[in-house]
């Protein structure tokens, strides 16, 4: 931006120049003139722009945002109002007690810049954070919620902020996007995934993690991504194995399962994979209509799994005129689906096919 300012400053200089026919001396001056207009022009619109990029931070979309933050350092853009960090700080909270936020932000902003290692520098980027928080800006809140974790760790209550991150992170969650006039917009649960996940890497032996993860599977689950979502489940079961949430997340997982195999009717094995999900939920303490639910997915995927074995049976007795693979899987299909409803069928195939295959080998005998 500043050098495309620069040019066309110079460009409009030289052909101003060219175009002027007074003396040299006066072209010497309108050069000079338009020049020193150009590059003011230059530096006004570069400080606008920072201060739009700024403001619009959190409509970006990267996920790097959150981590990895560079060093805040003294910058021309970010100038601080007092002579030092104390009466900075003192400034920009009377701004803050007056409602006055976006400038209160400026101000916090610029003294984090000017006096990253002032003591007071912690103070203002906590104060910071919150006021982004205070303005609905959750995103760039979290932001600086992060930037505070990296750069000030032991100078300031850690519980407290890692408990306003994940207050940050549930109302990204929960905000509404792309409102337009009385439309009421849409959520976007999953823009929380990488925010919840910073909290868990910041505080892996908080108390709340474990409800952090299964919140991370509950995300996945709703925006129908079942693949990370079973992988969020396993990653509750595996980490907290004996916290109450694992019994939940044993339940969602088989519920997930289900959806999964039924996105998936001809696939065996995946209907396996989630009976026996579901069998393993039932193990556990349910609630009543955790458990009617279970069973109620368990009879659904077995019916499934009996239809499809007495398809193949039904393939080889009819079209593949292979009576004795027809046979061996009406067999099977008893040792696999004891006490089903299909059963005196089975029985009556299995009747039939031993005596065409009795006749067959009296026949070739």
């Amino acid at each position: 931006m500043r050098f495309s300012c620069l040019h066309g400053a110079f460009a409009l200089a030289l052909f101003a120049l060219y175009r002027y026919r007074g003396r040299m001396i006066w072209k010497r001056i309108f050069l000079i003139w338009t020049i020193g207009i150009g590059i003011a022009f230059c530096v006004g619109s570069q400080a606008e722009t920072m201060r739009f990029e700024d403001d619009d931070w959190d409509q970006r979309a990267s996920d790097d945002r959150f981590s990895g933050l560079s060093r805040k350092s003294g910058t021309f853009f970010r100038r601080v109002r007092e002579d030092d960090p104390e009466a900075q700080l003192q400034y920009s909270v009377t701004l803050q007690e007056q409602g006055r936020l976006r400038a209160a932000a400026r101000q916090l902003n610029a003294l984090v810049h000017q006096w990253p290692d002032a003591d007071e520098a912690a103070t203002a980027q906590l104060a910071l954070a919150r006021v982004y928080r205070d303005r609905g800006r959750y995103e760039r809140a979290f932001r600086e919620y992060q930037y505070l974790v990296e750069y000030y760790a032991g100078q300031f209550p850690y519980k407290t902020v890692l408990s306003e991150q994940l207050s940050a992170a549930r109302s990204v969650m929960e905000q509404r996007r792309g409102d337009f006039l009385f439309l009421p917009g849409f959520q976007s649960p999953e823009r929380a995934i990488p925010l919840l996940k910073i909290v868990i890497a910041n505080g892996p032996q908080w108390s709340e993690i474990p409800e952090i993860r299964l919140l991370i599977g509950n995300i996945y689950e709703e925006t129908r991504d079942y693949a990370d979502a079973v992988a969020a489940y396993e990653e509750v079961i595996v980490y907290h194995g004996r916290h109450a949430v694992a019994r939940e997340a044993i339940f969602r997982k088989g519920l997930v399962l289900e959806r999964i195999a039924k996105r998936n009717p001809r696939d065996a094995r995946r209907t396996h994979a989630a009976l026996q999900a579901l069998f393993a939920a039932l193990r556990e303490d349910l609630s009543p209509e955790q458990e009617e639910e279970a069973r109620e997915r368990i009879r659904d995927l077995r019916n499934r799994l009996e239809q499809l074995h007495l398809e193949k049976a039904e393939f080889y007795e009819s079209r593949g005129r292979n009576p004795r693979a027809a046979l061996m899987l009406y067999e099977d299909f008893l040792r696999r689906f004891s006490n089903s409803e299909r059963e005196a069928v089975v029985r009556e195939r299995i009747t039939v096919l031993q005596a065409v295959i009795a006749e067959k080998e009296q026949t070739d005998g």
